[in-house]
Order: structure tokens, then sequence, then C-alpha cells
């Protein structure tokens, strides 16, 4: 986040179900990076308002989560990474065969 701007607030979200490709493990979170001094405070509330309403995911889920976040190797994240990339590439390919349709790459 720091690579960005020093002056611009960042709200980061995530989440297990996408990141460590387990749908359904409905366990995220939302970082909310206020670099000039409250200009996020009224979001902030909100966002603490919206998640005291919303049931939390099972304490299975939050038990395992130190360790799905200590323990996964790099490796994963560079294998998925480029699993997904070679995925885009070929239905890019397959859709750029398509009449009338021009797809658009983007390149991560």
């Amino acid at each position: 986040m720091a690579t960005l701007s020093p002056h611009v607030p960042i709200i980061t979200c995530d989440g297990i179900g996408k990141r460590y490709l387990v749908p359904g493990w409905r366990l995220g979170w939302l970082i909310v990076h206020d670099r000039c001094g409250g200009v996020l405070s009224e979001i902030k509330k909100g966002i603490v308002a919206l998640s005291q309403k919303i049931d939390g995911p099972c304490a299975l889920i939050q038990g395992a989560l130190p360790s799905i976040l200590r323990d996964t190797p790099s490796e994963f994240f560079d294998n998925t990474k480029k699993l997904l990339a070679s995925n885009a590439s070929t239905v890019y390919d397959k859709l750029s065969r398509v009449p009338g349709l021009r797809p658009l790459f983007n390149k991560f």
C-alpha cells in the first residue's frame, strides 16, 4: 500500500474464500488505512456497524485461520497465479477466435 501514494486513504478487502481457494468459507476482512487523519472515519463507523449485523463465520474456520495464514507456503500463491494466468490466456485465445468479439486481455 505504501507504494501507491502517501496521501491517499486505502480500504483493502480480502478473504480466505478466494485467496486460499476455499469457496463457502465466509471469512473476510477489511483494512482501513486512513493516511489523512480521519477522512475515512465515517466510512469506518459504517463498516463496523454493518459487520456487527452479520452473523460471523463458524468457530472451526476462525480457529483454523491462524494456521492457514502462518503455514501456507508462498509456492501455493505462485502456483495459483500461474494457473490463473494460463487459464486467462486460454479463455482470451478462444474468445479471440469468435467472429465479432474483441476481448480485452488484462496483463497482471
